[in-house]
């Protein structure tokens, strides 16, 4: 009986926290998919590689211009596969897209194109990109977690066997690995797509009016793109400052050193949203973010151990004598990263619009004056690094003051 009754209860944790399965995976696919092509591209390619990734990655983020927002904060589920939306939400949706991936493509072209200049594939996979973070969020609200990891984590699930090919094969040319990375993002969105518009339903209803969407697009907007800066600015402005090698190994620490962190901020920030909106209480938020707070302690104890075992034994080719300042300074990003995950969550999930507009006010002012530091006296990969540190935790503070009194006014009144 009881061995039946904890069988039961490991099913019961698999199952609520297997999104989660999907997330590590992911992460952990991504990860040795960046080591193993460190191994076998020369510093250069894997500089390029390593661009064509991050600009891939901004557009996913940034593609839908916060509007995701709107469309998940104000839809509801109703049952499975039935949505209550607006359906101007769509509309302003594919609009995005479309606007979007023209202005990404003309971007690209004028920034990076003589890294990797195969137009036609570029402008199909940031279209899908754009698309399937709409696709993703459809999954999200329809309560379809773990289908909604597997569509945003497909690509890196494939990336480490080709990376692992190309070791094999001792094949050096990045730009058939773009080829099939930039394709598969293409193919999964287009068979996603289809799949879950035969299955999901919308009931359109009216729900805010065009003002108030407006007004809740523009704020999200602003706030998106702060997130979008905090999360790849570093990686572009590297590229811009120190060059696409210094890049390369700054993207190579990043993705060693942050993928825990990264992991686990994905999650929280990906589940922690939805629960927050069903059932917030400040009591809980606190008690959520002390336990964020012990955690990151220790596994930042963790991770410095293993990198200290991996580079005493030379493990790995790669230079880490060199970057151990660095490598601290990253453990630290990687905590304020973790622990803002909680404080954003919450925050989008229970702001007002007027606390949003004052919040974004705040960002923007410290943002630009930290910006501004950094682009005139930040000319070393650490002093960078410092510079982010203080953007994260800027963010991070005024976005959980801003909550914090939202919630305390709304007590009192």
């Amino acid at each position: 009986m009881l061995v039946s009754s904890f069988v039961g209860k490991i099913k019961l944790f698999v199952k609520e926290h297997l999104s989660f399965l999907v997330i590590v995976i992911g992460g952990l696919s991504f990860l040795l998919a960046n080591i193993l092509l460190k191994e076998v591209l020369d510093e250069e390619m894997y500089g390029v590689y390593s661009l064509i990734v991050t600009f891939v990655s901004v557009v996913y983020i940034y593609g839908l211009l916060g509007f995701e927002q709107v469309f998940i904060r104000y839809s509801n589920y109703i049952s499975r596969n039935i949505i209550t939306t607006q359906k101007t939400f769509l509309l302003y949706i594919y609009t995005i897209v479309f606007a979007v991936s023209i202005i990404s493509l003309m971007a690209y072209i004028w920034q990076y194109m003589q890294y990797y200049n195969n137009i036609w594939m570029i402008a199909l996979a940031v279209s899908c990109t754009i698309y399937s973070l709409f696709l993703f969020n459809i999954l999200r609200l329809n309560h379809q977690f773990v289908k909604a990891q597997l569509l945003a984590n497909a690509w890196k699930l494939i990336l480490p066997f080709l990376a692992l090919l190309f070791l094999l094969m001792e094949y050096k040319y990045v730009y058939v690995l773009i080829h099939l990375m930039l394709g598969t993002i293409i193919l999964v969105t287009i068979l996603s797509g289809i799949i879950i518009f035969n299955k999901v339903k919308f009931n359109f209803i009216e729900i805010l009016p065009k003002k108030e969407t407006n007004q809740s697009f523009f704020h999200f907007f602003i706030s998106i793109s702060t997130l979008s800066l905090l999360l790849f600015g570093d990686r572009l402005i590297v590229e811009k400052q120190l060059g696409v090698v210094a890049l390369g190994d700054y993207f190579y620490l990043c993705n060693l050193v942050l993928a825990p962190y990264t992991l686990l901020q994905n999650y929280v920030g990906f589940r922690q949203l939805i629960q927050f909106k069903d059932n917030f209480s400040l009591k809980r938020f606190k008690k959520f973010n002390k336990k964020i707070i012990l955690f990151c302690i220790l596994l930042s104890i963790g991770i410095a151990a293993i990198i200290y075992a991996i580079a005493s034994l030379n493990l790995l080719n790669f230079e880490f004598q060199k970057y151990f300042s660095t490598i601290f300074l990253l453990i630290i990003l990687g905590v304020i990263r973790l622990y803002s995950a909680s404080i954003l969550s919450a925050f989008e999930a229970k702001t007002s619009i007027s606390t949003l507009k004052k919040t974004n006010i705040f960002v923007i002012i410290i943002s630009i004056i930290l910006l501004a530091v950094i682009f005139n006296f930040c000319h070393t990969l650490n002093s960078l690094v410092i510079g982010f540190i203080l953007l994260w935790f800027s963010r991070t503070m005024i976005c959980r003051y801003m909550l914090i009194s939202q919630i305390q006014d709304n007590i009192e009144e």
